[in-house]
């Protein structure tokens, strides 16, 4: 089960990259046992920074962390093309400084005079 994405993801790239990812596990001969809870813990349940989940690699917080993320990735990189790669980078980016630029209502409420 894959609960990682939300109604904003673009569909084809979701499954294109699940089946890179699926591909670079089994030639890389990946394993998850780490990555594995029992089917009865709940794991909304467990608290940001608990010791049983401290092993586990964070997720971007941020669209400029997860750029930066793809950007470095090498392995997503050869599944998917450099093209690609890199025309998605480029239009991500364009709409992040545009967004960058906007200035907000709490912006406008909290810091101009």
């Amino acid at each position: 089960e894959l609960r990682l994405a939300d109604g904003a993801v673009n569909p084809y790239i979701l499954q294109a990259t699940v089946l890179a990812c699926g591909l670079w596990g089994l030639e890389n001969k990946a394993t998850v046992e780490n990555h594995f809870f029992e089917p009865t813990v709940n794991m909304y349940l467990i608290p940001e920074g608990a010791p049983e989940i401290a092993h586990l690699p964070r997720l971007p917080s941020t669209l400029q962390d997860a750029l930066r993320a793809l950007e470095a990735d090498a392995g997503l990189r050869a599944f998917l093309g450099a093209g690609f790669i890199d025309s998605f980078l480029k239009m991500k980016t364009e709409e992040l400084q545009d967004f960058l630029r906007c200035v907000s209502p709490w912006e406008l409420e909290r810091t101009l005079d």
